[in-house]
């Protein structure tokens, strides 16, 4: 049976992770490579919007700002791709924007949210390709971020 957390309740947890500091990162050493996803992230795919090059300045990016509060595992575990179960690209690029980092939202130069964009959907099995991903709202609403987990009830 597939279940399906609502967009709020997703970015609830994402919060809770956040404010509590997060799970402990299990390989703090450890880089994950931009361009290998995780086992998760073998359950969902999209088009090529984002270069190689991109996602691996975005897993950058996600070192310096995002390891403060997140996990590396965090957006390829199926809380995430659950609560972002049929929204656009441009959703979870305008989150980004809008709320993160926790303590200074909207702070980074739009290239980074864009990069950090690509490396989380990298995470998540998305292909890379020739062109990189660009702030063309209405194209990214056009686009799905869709997760193909199913669970037991």
């Amino acid at each position: 049976m597939r279940r399906q957390l609502s967009l709020s309740a997703a970015l609830s947890v994402l919060a809770l992770g956040c404010a509590s500091g997060g799970a402990p990162d299990p390989a703090p050493d450890a880089r994950v490579d931009p361009a290998a996803p995780s086992d998760a992230a073998a359950v969902t795919e999209g088009p090529a919007i984002f270069t190689s090059s991109q996602a691996e300045r975005g897993a950058d990016v996600y070192d310096d700002v995002c390891l403060e509060c997140h996990t590396r595992v965090e957006f390829t575990e199926d809380a995430f791709l659950f609560g972002w179960e049929g929204a656009s690209v441009a959703r979870l690029l305008s989150y980004m924007m809008e709320n993160m980092p926790d303590d200074a939202p909207g702070s980074l130069p739009e290239r980074s949210y864009l990069d950090v964009t690509a490396y989380i959907l990298a995470q998540n099995g998305w292909t890379a390709g020739s062109v990189e991903l660009e702030s063309d709202m209405d194209a990214l609403r056009q686009i799905s971020f869709e997760s193909r987990v199913t669970s037991a009830p």
